[in-house]
């Protein structure tokens, strides 16, 4: 009975080993896990930073394309106004340069008509010269 009682208390003492081997090895276990949940986590929250700074950097991107886009729809339609303000500008320096060529048209036929006249009115002149002369000449003849 001794032998049988010393077996079992070795039986006893080998299975209390075995279970504190496995208690040793779940207790590593769960810290293992624990400290693999908390790198999990921590890769977890890195990667979410990430993705946070890459989707701002996207953000920024799309905006700044958007603003890109407006000015230049913004120029697009201030070089169309400027454009047309440059044609109608055109237009009336063309309209106006033909005013002027036509004063300068009839500024030169009034000068020659100036001329003419001029002319016309130093012949009369000399004809009216010529005719007080003659008148003297002829009321000289007479008072004699």
């Amino acid at each position: 009975m001794r032998s049988l009682r010393q077996q079992e208390d070795d039986e006893t003492r080998r299975m209390d080993a075995i279970i504190n081997g496995l208690r040793e090895d779940l207790s590593r276990n769960q810290s293992a896990k624990a400290q693999a949940q908390r790198e999990v986590l921590e890769t977890q929250r890195d990667a979410d930073r990430r993705v946070a700074i890459v989707q701002e950097a996207l953000d920024t991107e799309r905006s700044s394309k958007h603003r890109l886009h407006d000015e230049i729809r913004n120029k697009e339609q201030v070089s169309a106004e400027l454009q047309g303000t440059v044609r109608l500008l055109t237009t009336r320096l063309q309209s106006k340069e033909d005013d002027i060529r036509r004063l300068e048209a009839e500024l030169s036929s009034t000068s020659d008509r100036v001329h003419e006249a001029h002319s016309v009115i130093g012949k009369k002149d000399a004809v009216i010269g010529q005719l007080n002369a003659r008148l003297r000449v002829f009321e000289s003849r007479g008072t004699m």
